[in-house]
């Protein structure tokens, strides 16, 4: 027994139009949103604009003062180091709070 489309249902004559059908609205629906040709697409969220255009203003935060650095070496290795426990809490309590204290 043979069963075709002879009687114009509208239904696909084989596996192969099927997934052309399916192919070619997946496509079409990349193609509203946005998809490039190959049909990948990026999306960036705010966050990440946000973060690179922030690393832009502050620039060199990474860079080292070495003069700050050897002289607080310097001072720990002489002894002359002082820790201001005051000022160490203080600091501690702020970032835990986000309040700043005067």
């Amino acid at each position: 027994m043979k069963i075709n489309d002879a009687g114009g249902t509208g239904a696909p004559n084989g596996p192969g139009e099927a997934l052309g059908v399916r192919r070619d609205a997946y496509r079409e629906k990349q193609s509203q949103q946005g998809a490039g040709p190959g049909g990948d697409k990026i999306t960036v969220s705010e966050e990440a604009r946000t973060l690179s255009r922030l690393r832009k203003e502050i620039g060199g935060v990474d860079e080292v003062r070495t003069e700050k650095v050897e002289a607080l070496r310097d001072k720990i290795e002489s002894g002359q180091y002082e820790v201001d426990l005051k000022a160490v809490a203080r600091k501690f309590l702020e970032s835990l709070t986000g309040e700043r204290s005067g």
